[in-house]
């Protein structure tokens, strides 16, 4: 996980980018798999459990790779 987060200072983002970018896409992860487990009627309380990344580590590991796409907001002052 500290590699991931070392990544994530390389890209130049500010720590608030971060939360938001790691955020929406964790909601997005979170509700994909509630959907499969409503599919397959899973109604497990953890998404994820005995060592497996949760989602927001997920995330925040996608933003690391550069799997996440986003676009920065110009600077309006």
């Amino acid at each position: 996980m500290l590699e991931a987060i070392d990544n994530i200072a390389k890209q130049k983002l500010n720590r608030y980018e971060v939360v938001i970018i790691t955020s929406k896409r964790a909601r997005k992860l979170n509700a994909k798999l509630r959907k499969q487990q409503e599919q397959q009627n899973l109604f497990e309380e953890a998404p994820v459990k005995n060592g497996v990344l949760r989602v927001t580590s997920i995330a925040l590991k996608e933003l690391a790779e550069g799997a996440l796409e986003f676009e920065k907001p110009d600077n309006q002052n």
